[in-house]
């Protein structure tokens, strides 16, 4: 099963670079932003189900 807990991501200027060739997530000059937006999508997201759903094809 794939969990995501918020330290991984994609975050890029596409003003200056609009290809999207520069990740910027672990720049420390984009942390107060990439962490805002985490912290809203988290504000966001629908609570957890419980239990949880089991896909067959996850086995």
């Amino acid at each position: 099963m794939i969990v995501y807990d918020g330290t991984e991501g994609e975050l890029y200027d596409t003003v200056s670079d609009p290809h999207q060739w520069n990740n910027r997530w672990d720049d420390p000059a984009c942390r107060g932003r990439r962490d805002a937006m985490v912290a809203e999508l988290r504000q966001r997201l629908p609570q957890a189900r419980v239990p949880k759903l089991h896909p067959a094809a996850m086995g």
